[in-house]
């Protein structure tokens, strides 16, 4: 019986399963206030203080690559302080997690910097529409600064990629 009234009712193609969004976000329309970007803000606040956790297990491993330690910028006493070294190639996860992970602050960071600057936003001064971008550009720095300390000459994202993008240089 249901069959039949599924064929005897004539649905259009057209119109079958086809889904209305009620919704659909974009980066103009998910920032419209400043209280927006200060969330956007919040969520490098967190990021940078959650680092070791997002690091990976072995807390020690991450300690001892990114500040050097064991190593002639800071020597620990253990004798055993070096070997930890020899596992950190390109294929270790907690490299990789690492690099990563800086590079996720920039692009938090670019969009922190996009959307302040977005026309629909309200800003009650000057000076907090600055102080927003001056919280994105330091988190992009501080970012930088721990890939440059740790790897070289990485490449530089100037601006907020809504897109993948496979050329850097």
């Amino acid at each position: 019986m249901i069959l039949l009234m599924l064929g005897v009712s004539g649905c259009n193609d057209n119109e079958f399963l086809n889904e209305v969004p009620k919704t659909f976000y974009t980066l103009e329309n998910v920032f419209t206030t400043p209280a927006q970007v200060d969330q956007a803000i919040i969520t490098l606040y967190s990021n940078q203080r959650s680092l070791q956790n997002f690091v990976g297990g072995d807390l020690r491993e991450a300690g001892f690559l990114w500040k050097g330690n064991g190593s002639d910028v800071l020597d620990r006493s253990w004798s055993h302080s070096l070997s930890i070294y020899i596992g950190f190639t390109g294929e270790n996860s907690t490299i990789t997690r690492l690099y990563n992970f800086f590079y996720e602050i920039i692009s938090k960071a670019n969009l922190v910097i996009y959307a302040a600057n977005l026309p629909q936003i309200s800003w009650s001064s000057d000076a907090e529409k600055k102080y927003a971008i001056a919280q994105g550009r330091f988190f992009k720095a501080w970012a930088y600064s721990n890939l440059v300390e740790l790897w070289g000459g990485v490449p530089i994202v100037t601006e907020y990629l809504d897109a993948p993008k496979y050329d850097f240089q």
